[in-house]
């Protein structure tokens, strides 16, 4: 492993799946590889893996994303493990799931959370260095309306949870949205 290699990286194969892993990559010095669906694994990506000195990756995204046979690729070609770690059908779903993970790993922490629109990435991808910096979540949500596993997520965690973050303006998450939160925080 070369000096400063990075011993661990994240792999999903779109957007949704490396903005929720944003945080995380900030806070813990970390790369966010994306992939094709491809069990040979690109070469790109290969060379990114090898540079970086990883010896472990984290999967992002569910099998539909990020194949079994991609996940043998990346395991086979690190020399530690592939292992994924959070993975289910939605845009909204994989944000709960990948937040659960990595507050139940102690690499975030439930204190503060993000709200960010979850189809377009520029607002959440601003995000990403602020709620890492705090070692905080970002949830997923649609412009108008808080998807339920969101809203669940949001009150299973409101004694820890101490400050909310929106990402975007009244157009991206509205205030219905904004009001729906408070309320599972309630």
């Amino acid at each position: 492993m070369r000096e400063g290699a990075l011993p661990w990286s994240r792999i999903g194969r779109e957007f949704p799946d490396a903005l929720v892993a944003g945080p995380v990559a900030f806070a813990h010095d970390r790369p966010i590889l994306l992939t094709d669906n491809s069990a040979a694994v690109n070469a790109k990506v290969k060379a990114a893996l090898t540079y970086c000195g990883t010896t472990d990756v984290d999967v992002v995204g569910p099998a539909a994303r990020v194949t079994a046979g991609t996940v043998a690729a990346i395991d086979a070609h690190v020399s530690g493990a592939a292992t994924r770690v959070a993975a289910s059908t939605g845009t909204h779903e994989q944000s709960v799931a990948f937040a659960n993970w990595a507050t139940s790993a102690g690499l975030l922490s439930w204190s503060g959370v993000g709200i960010a629109r979850g189809d377009v990435p520029a607002d959440a991808l601003g995000a990403s260095a602020f709620l890492g910096r705090a070692s905080n979540p970002l949830l997923l949500t649609r412009t108008g309306e808080l998807p339920t596993p969101v809203r669940n997520t949001l009150t299973a965690n409101k004694e820890a949870i101490l400050r909310v973050t929106y990402f975007g303006g009244p157009a991206a998450v509205s205030q219905t949205v904004r009001n729906a939160v408070t309320a599972a925080l309630r």
